[in-house]
């Protein structure tokens, strides 16, 4: 709570609260998980068919994030915010409106694009708006906030399941309240505030235009690469646990809760993630691509035993929510 004190003002607290919820939206691609037998069974579709609506955006997604900064320099970050936004509201409710497999995918690869045009954004904006140590607490927020978006998305899917197939995809509707919390709250000017020893508020107008007009360094494309990396292990690890769980114990097996435990983990390494960050800096990634290596070896040799499958998944995913922060603040 001493955290929040940072914040008293409310005027940043708004300005926090519009950043931080477009953070809500981020992973929404995963909201559909428990729809997949359903649609599965109403479509006709193959496993492969319907498994791609969940890996397919994140081709999109990743191609976008390489690109999402060029985007922003030359149409400005509020607008670049704006269009994601509305790409992911408008396309992800399509399959509301049709059972057009097809065109479903394609809406899906769009849904991805938009997620991948404001992913980065959604912490550069942190730190264009924030300094440094208020900027670190509000990444690990931001990390946190985004695994809350995506099990209250998750939960509230699984109750439209009760009414078709296809009114889960509503949930993408959250994108209005998002929309008007960010042009709100959000100023349209950059002033950095948080916690200088005088109390001062720093203009971060000129630092902007100089991070405008630089060129993109090498080392921010191998950290899109790694990150592209994280998120396709992050997929295949959201899809594959409960079908891994099942052929371990070889019978029906509900891995609903083991998945929502995660995603506890992953807020908690959310929250500890700004105060290991202001300690570690950039060698955090170090050490958690040390435990995100490790953990994925032992996953993949769990093939008997569930324990050592949910432990090591678990810490997967730390380590993934760890890498993921500690690069895009670099980046930022």
């Amino acid at each position: 709570m001493k955290q929040m004190k940072k914040f008293s003002n409310s005027k940043n607290s708004l300005t926090a609260i519009g950043i931080l919820s477009i953070s809500l939206i981020t992973t929404s691609t995963y909201a559909i998980n428990g729809t997949l037998p359903m649609i599965r069974s109403e479509l006709n579709l193959t496993q492969a068919q319907v498994e791609t609506l969940v890996t397919v955006p994140s081709f999109a997604l990743a191609l976008l994030v390489l690109f999402s900064s060029l985007i922003s320099t030359k149409i400005g970050e509020r607008l670049t915010v704006n269009i994601g936004v509305g790409i992911i509201g408008l396309t992800g409710i399509i399959p509301f409106l049709t059972e057009n497999y097809p065109l479903i995918l394609i809406s899906r690869v769009f849904l991805g694009a938009g997620i991948g045009m404001i992913n980065s954004l959604a912490v550069s904006l942190i730190a264009s708006y924030f300094k440094e140590k208020t900027a670190a607490t509000l990444l690990g927020f931001r990390a946190s906030i985004e695994q809350v978006g995506q099990a209250f998305l998750t939960f509230i899917a699984g109750l439209l399941m009760n009414i078709s197939w296809q009114a889960p995809f509503l949930v993408y509707l959250i994108t209005i309240p998002i929309l008007l919390m960010f042009n709100l709250f959000v100023p349209k000017e950059h002033k950095k505030v948080g916690d200088d020893k005088n109390g001062k508020e720093i203009d971060s107008e000129q630092s902007l235009d100089k991070r405008e007009n630089s060129k993109i360094s090498p080392i921010v494309w191998l950290l899109a690469i790694l990150m592209a990396i994280l998120v396709a292990d992050y997929i295949g690890m959201q899809v594959r646990f409960a079908q891994i769980a099942t052929n371990i114990i070889s019978k029906d097996y509900n891995a609903s809760p083991f998945m929502s435990v995660m995603l506890i983990i992953a807020m908690i390494g959310g929250i500890l993630f700004g105060r290991f960050y202001q300690l570690m800096k950039f060698k955090l990634i170090y050490f958690s691509l040390a435990l995100f290596a490790i953990s994925n070896f032992i996953v993949a040799n769990s093939h008997k035993s569930l324990p050592v499958l949910i432990f090591w998944i678990y810490f997967n995913r730390l380590s993934f929510t760890t890498n993921f922060s500690t690069g895009f603040s670099f980046v930022a």
